[in-house]
C-alpha cells in the first residue's frame, strides 16, 4: 500500500518499514507520517505533532530545508508554561527573589510611613510645624516613592518578559493538516469505504 501523504509538495512513497519521520526518525507506530513541505527523499515524511512541536520551537513557519511555507495558526502559551520552562529558569528564579522581596518590603514600607506619620504628628501637636515633623513627612513620602517606583518597575520588567516568551514560544498547529483530516472525517462518515489514502490530494 503507497503511504504517501502530500500536502503541498512533491508526492514521495516508500515501503512502510522503511519510512520515517525525519524529526523522532520513528516510523508510524504512533502516528501517521505525511509529506508537508516539497522535501523528499528520507526527509520527505514528519509526524504532524512533531512538525508543530519544532516550528513551536523554531519560532518558525518555514521548513529550514526547502524552505517551504506551512499554512499554521499560532496562540500564546499559558503563563504556567512559563514557570515550567528550563529556558527561563534564570527568570523565574529573578521573580520569585522579587516576589520574597515585596512580602518583606511591603510591610516594612507601611510600617515605616505609617510610624514616620505618627511622629510627625506627635512633634505638630507638641511644638507645631517643627522641622522634626517636616522631616518625618518628607521621609516617610521619600519611602512610598521609592517602593512605588521600584514595584512598578519591577512589574513591568516581569510583564515584559512573560510576553516576550509568549511571542517566541508559541503552541503552533498546521492549518491546511487539520481541515484535511477534518474533511476526511467527514467523508469517512458519510462513506464508510473511504481510505487513508484520501488524504492525498488529487
Amino acid at each position: 500500500m503507497n503511504n504517501s501523504r502530500q500536502f503541498g509538495g512533491s508526492p514521495y512513497s516508500n515501503n512502510n518499514s522503511e519510512i520515517m519521520c525525519r524529526i523522532c526518525h520513528e516510523g508510524e507506530s504512533k502516528e501517521e507520517l505525511f509529506s508537508f513541505c516539497k522535501c523528499s527523499g528520507t526527509v520527505a515524511m514528519a509526524h504532524r505533532s512533531c512538525l508543530e512541536k519544532w516550528l513551536s520551537t523554531a519560532n518558525s513557519s518555514a521548513c529550514e530545508i526547502c524552505k517551504f511555507n506551512f499554512q499554521t495558526s499560532r496562540r500564546p502559551r499559558p503563563i504556567l508554561d512559563w514557570f515550567r520552562n528550563t529556558d527561563s529558569s534564570q527568570d523565574t528564579n529573578n521573580l520569585i527573589g522579587d516576589l520574597v522581596c515585596f512580602i518583606v518590603l511591603s510591610p516594612l514600607t507601611i510600617v515605616s510611613c505609617y510610624l514616620c506619620v505618627v511622629g510627625a504628628s506627635h512633634y505638630m501637636v507638641k511644638r507645631g510645624v517643627s522641622w522634626e515633623a517636616s522631616g518625618l513627612i518628607v521621609l516617610s513620602v521619600i519611602l512610598a516613592t521609592v517602593y512605588c517606583v521600584w514595584l512598578g518597575a519591577t512589574i513591568r520588567h516581569h510583564v515584559r518578559t512573560m510576553k516576550k516568551w509568549q511571542e517566541s514560544h508559541q503552541s503552533v498547529e498546521l492549518i491546511s493538516v487539520r481541515n484535511t483530516i477534518i474533511n476526511l472525517e467527514e467523508n469517512n462518515n458519510d462513506s464508510p469505504n473511504s481510505t487513508r489514502a484520501d488524504l492525498q490530494p488529487n
